[in-house]
């Protein structure tokens, strides 16, 4: 499931999200998760305990129908270790190997956003009412 904040992807350029993805580095491959993105960079939370300044390969998994995967290299900027369990928050900026990379990462964004409009506007891809507010009528229609 996506989380998106319109107000802060407006302000800052960053998308909140729930995205899978596989950090690859020093031959060892770990299970993280994207919180948030931006066209520069993104918030991990992961078990790696990888430290500032790594070159790293981000492989993200797609939500969508034909499971698709993002590539794309960066560099870890600063890591956080949790107050509960062995994980971190990570922060990492892309290094994109071509333009066709950032198009896609912004492409990514975008999705997130209109998926998000959609939701606030309470329809679904298809236009459709969502299932709340046909069930609840407090729940205001514009």
């Amino acid at each position: 499931m996506t989380i998106y904040s319109p107000e802060r992807y407006s302000s800052t350029g960053r998308a909140d999200c729930s995205l899978r993805v596989t950090i690859f580095h020093g031959g060892k491959d770990y299970s993280a998760q994207i919180l948030d993105l931006s066209r520069g960079g993104a918030r991990l939370s992961s078990d790696a305990p990888l430290q500032r300044g790594l070159q790293i390969l981000l492989r993200m998994h797609l939500a969508d129908s034909a499971g698709r995967l993002l590539s794309v290299s960066a560099e870890t900027r600063w890591r956080r270790q949790l107050a509960h369990a062995e994980e971190y928050e990570i922060g990492v900026r892309f290094v994109f190997e071509d333009e066709s990379q950032r198009r896609r990462i912004t492409d990514l964004i975008d999705r997130y956003r209109r998926d998000q409009a959609a939701l606030s506007d309470g329809r679904s891809d298809d236009g459709a009412l969502d299932d709340e507010r046909r069930r609840d009528p407090r729940v205001p229609i514009d």
